[in-house]
């Protein structure tokens, strides 16, 4: 009798071994989209299929997330990963339990790092190479050290975007992708702009570049945001016309190589509902017809995003521009020397490639390490 109740008993052990997930517990202020898109794209490189469980903490208070988190871990192994200022005050209620792993990730240190009961609850911090400079001692032997930053554009995403927005793009053999820079404002709230000139001088550049593919060219929100005198133009990306940047782009590109290869997909705040992202779409058709890319110092985001979807070192470059800041410069050179990109210091010159991208091949991306360093600390 003994020995069939123990049989059942590990019976049952056995089947909920078997039925439990790894539970991550995602932890960020939705209104902050950079912050839940990181924690989207670790959730989706964590290996096996874990149950994701996104939490706002703008809405939901720290003591319902310590008591959900509590719940959970009875019977599931629970990863909470947090992004932003509003994790951290949620993360500090936590009560340190066996089956609970505890993660900050950010792509910049913040001010509340340095409290000690944080540091003593979370058992990783990610951040990028570049930006970890200066963390608390505490920290050191905590860290998730990555090239670039984590994201959740997918490149699967991007075909399926392609795929429904191909009959837009002019048919061509081949694309090469622009994504024109933006205006930036500094730690220090100072705007740093990508002015005209600029543009028309990557204009030239990329004229000299382009052999028989048509040119992708991609702006955003930033473009064009700011006059001379840095005040900010007010209709820019509202009044459906060109900002006055991407018209000098467009003007000086058309000059050297005529307006039949040229297509802008133009940012507009009020701009129509297509179904699907236009970054995702060139990188889609990129993707298609193996073409390049140039993407602009100062998006950090648009640099990994570019790089981890592509997938080939080759086919990316970063371009310098006047609207980038220290951390931006650090950033761009961590890429390089990383061989992920190679990154274009003059538009009068050639690319500066500042280590060999041969025989590299893709390199995993920051979502990726993340997410195999927490699935082994759960699992070994």
């Amino acid at each position: 009798m003994i020995k069939k109740l123990l049989l059942i008993a590990l019976l049952i052990f056995s089947a909920n071994s078997v039925c439990a997930k790894d539970t991550l517990i995602l932890l960020s202020n939705f209104d902050n989209v950079g912050d839940r898109n990181q924690l989207l794209g670790i959730a989706k490189a964590y290996k096996g299929d874990p149950k994701v469980e996104e939490i706002n903490t703008k809405e939901v208070s720290a003591s319902t997330i310590r008591a959900k988190v509590t719940k959970t871990a009875i019977d599931n192994k629970v990863i909470v990963i947090g992004s932003g200022e509003g994790s951290m005050l949620s993360v500090q209620e936590l009560t340190p339990q066996k089956n609970v792993v505890i993660c900050l990730s950010s792509h910049v240190i913040l001010d509340g790092y340095n409290n000690p009961s944080l540091m003593e609850k979370v058992d990783f911090l990610a951040l990028p190479g570049h930006a970890s400079k200066g963390v608390a001692e505490g920290w050191q032997k905590k860290l998730i050290l990555t090239t670039g930053f984590s994201h959740n554009r997918q490149r699967e995403d991007a075909q399926k975007a392609y795929n429904l927005g191909k009959d837009t793009l002019p048919a061509c053999k081949s694309y090469l992708g622009i994504y024109l820079a933006g205006d930036a404002p500094t730690p220090s709230k100072e705007i740093k702009l990508f002015t005209k000139d600029e543009a028309e001088k990557l204009a030239v550049y990329i004229a000299n570049q382009v052999d028989d593919s048509c040119i992708l060219i991609l702006n955003g929100p930033r473009t064009g945001k700011h006059d001379k005198d840095k005040q900010e133009i007010k209709t820019a990306h509202r009044d459906g016309k060109l900002d006055h940047v991407t018209a000098a782009f467009k003007v000086k590109l058309e000059s050297k190589i005529g307006p039949e290869k040229v297509h802008i997909i133009d940012f507009q705040f009020n701009g129509p509902q297509l179904g699907y992202n236009t970054f995702d779409l060139v990188l889609g058709a990129l993707l298609e017809k193996k073409g390049k890319i140039f993407v602009p110092g100062e998006s950090t985001s648009v640099i990994s995003e570019a790089i981890d979807v592509l997938g080939d070192p080759k086919k990316i470059t970063i371009y310098k521009n006047g609207a980038m800041s220290e951390a931006h410069e650090n950033h761009v050179m961590s890429e390089g020397n990383a061989g992920r990109a190679s990154v274009l210091a003059d538009t009068s010159g050639t690319p500066m490639t500042l280590s060999s991208t041969e025989n590299k091949g893709p390199t995993k991306s920051s979502a990726q390490t993340i997410a195999e360093k927490l699935w082994l600390a759960v699992h070994q």
